[in-house]
């Protein structure tokens, strides 16, 4: 039993600009966020500041971590987009 599978093209184009969204998004964060550390330091050179040196660095980490499954998952569904718009040309 064969099913029918409906893609549109908005739904592609979506999912491919939320994908770049949240990979910017998660870029922009972990970059303000280390950035705000380092300001901060500018007065405050101690073994606080180091302990949270790692504490922001594992914050940075856990950011960026999904990162590639995203960009995974947008490749997915540029090649989606393709073999749809080579689907359209022939029908």
């Amino acid at each position: 039993m064969a099913g029918s599978i409906s893609v549109q093209r908005g739904g592609l184009q979506s999912g491919i600009q939320v994908c770049k969204t949240c990979i910017h998004e998660l870029q922009s964060t972990a970059q303000s966020l280390r950035q705000s550390y380092q300001n901060a330091g500018q007065g405050w050179k101690d073994e606080n500041y180091a302990k949270l040196g790692g504490i922001v660095e594992d914050c940075i980490a856990a950011l960026k971590q999904p990162i590639p499954d995203i960009e995974t998952s947008m490749s997915t569904l540029e090649a989606m987009l393709a073999i749809l718009t080579e689907a359209e040309s022939v029908f």
